[in-house]
């Protein structure tokens, strides 16, 4: 079966994201000046959990997103 490589893609995120799913702090806003935002009441803002799964995606090595990868693949091929 031939998978289209966007279609792999966003299985993969979507299995990323399960994975790491509450395993790790989500980071304070900071605003366009580099200060920690907050609301006017004074509490911090934080970046939601899919920001979050987002930014660690991108960030992680290409073999972490290979495995996610083939994880996506094979998870599509016997659907």
């Amino acid at each position: 079966m031939s998978l289209h490589p966007a279609t792999v893609e966003r299985a993969a995120f979507a299995i990323y994201t399960q994975f790491i799913c509450g395993g790790y702090p989500t980071r304070q806003m900071r605003d366009g000046n580099g200060r920690p935002a907050t609301d006017l009441d004074g509490r911090p803002f934080f970046e939601t959990p899919a920001e979050a799964a987002a930014r660690r995606w991108l960030a992680a090595p290409e073999l972490t997103r290979e495995r996610f990868r083939n994880e996506a693949i094979a998870a599509l091929e016997a659907a």
